[in-house]
């Protein structure tokens, strides 16, 4: 069966765009649109597609900045979503990806962006600077960047204690309680990936259960609970 595509989406001349968006709509669902919709996610549109199917219709699609810039540009969940998948992390400027960081509105994308991008910069180069003026999401997705990092093992021990004196410093300022579970899955993380370094690691996370800034305290709080420690 042929899926036309919708007339806002033809106003943009780019054939792979327009291939990729007419595969979305084929797959989309209105039972998933309507919960994600219900949940206040933010995007403009949605279809509905589930991550899984975004990722296997990509299977063909070379990664591409200058697609993904125009997928992740428009106000539609699944191309913001396929535009993650699809930057090419070594190439991107220093420039690029605090704007990408910026513009990251909720928690999906804040996961996605940090998995398939941002974890991938060559030699985990997070630009940490700009921390305090990203939104919410944005430095979520940092904080999870970073725990990936960890997990692919791309960093060292010292390199991952560094990444995280550096996140705690620029925490020290910010209220969000949605960065508790980002850093708590950050000391999860290092916990399991570093085992040669167990104890250090619990006496380097246990100190972090006693800081002043309830944000900090509550992460290595709930990770110490986590692992009955």
């Amino acid at each position: 069966m042929s899926f036309p595509l919708p007339d806002h989406l033809k106003q943009i001349p780019n054939a792979e765009y327009q291939r990729l968006m007419k595969q979305v709509v084929h797959l989309q669902s209105g039972t998933v649109s309507n919960a994600i919709h219900d949940i206040g996610t933010g995007y403009g549109l949605n279809y509905g597609v589930q991550i899984p199917q975004i990722k296997q219709l990509l299977q063909q699609t070379r990664p591409n900045n200058a697609l993904a810039f125009l997928l992740w540009n428009q106000a539609i969940r699944e191309a913001k979503i396929m535009a993650t998948f699809l930057f090419e992390p070594d190439k991107l400027t220093n420039q690029q990806v605090i704007t990408l960081i910026s513009t990251i509105n909720n928690n999906e994308l804040a996961e996605q962006m940090a998995r398939n991008c941002l974890a991938q910069l060559p030699n985990s180069s997070l630009p940490m600077h700009n921390f305090e003026q990203w939104p919410v999401w944005g430095q979520y997705a940092v904080i999870l960047a970073v725990a990936r990092c960890v997990e692919q093992g791309t960093v060292s021990f010292a390199d991952c204690q560094n990444l995280t004196n550096n996140l705690i410093q620029h925490l020290d300022h910010q209220n969000d309680s949605q960065l508790i579970p980002a850093l708590a899955i950050l000391f999860q993380k290092t916990y399991q990936q570093f085992a040669g370094h167990q104890q250090a690691v619990i006496q380097y996370i246990t100190k972090f259960s006693n800081h002043p800034h309830q944000l900090i305290s509550k992460a290595a709080q709930q990770f110490l609970w986590l692992n009955s420690l």
